[in-house]
């Protein structure tokens, strides 16, 4: 049923790998790159007016992002490479 579905192009698998890769860069910006931004820049450089909020790195958060990001690109490519391969006429 699924070598149906990605042979007729009814599902493909880059733009499901496409979404998981956004996800993760999401989560790069969200958890990594505007808490730096935060830290590295003065406090009221974005327009923030509440000072109480503290910003902290999430590396946990990232880093379980991450993982899942690789073993489901890692299973999208071995469902490409087996079902996909198209042997030599």
């Amino acid at each position: 049923m699924l070598n149906f579905l990605l042979n007729e192009n009814v599902l493909a698998v880059a733009p499901v790998c496409g979404f998981f890769t956004g996800h993760m860069l999401m989560s790069l910006k969200n958890n990594i790159l505007d808490p730096a931004a935060h830290k590295a820049f003065p406090k009221n450089f974005f327009g923030d007016t509440d000072e109480s909020k503290k910003v902290t790195i999430n590396w946990r958060v990232f880093i379980k992002e991450f993982v899942i990001w690789l073993i489901m690109v890692g299973i999208f490519y071995i469902i490409w490479a087996k079902l996909l391969k198209k042997s030599p006429h």
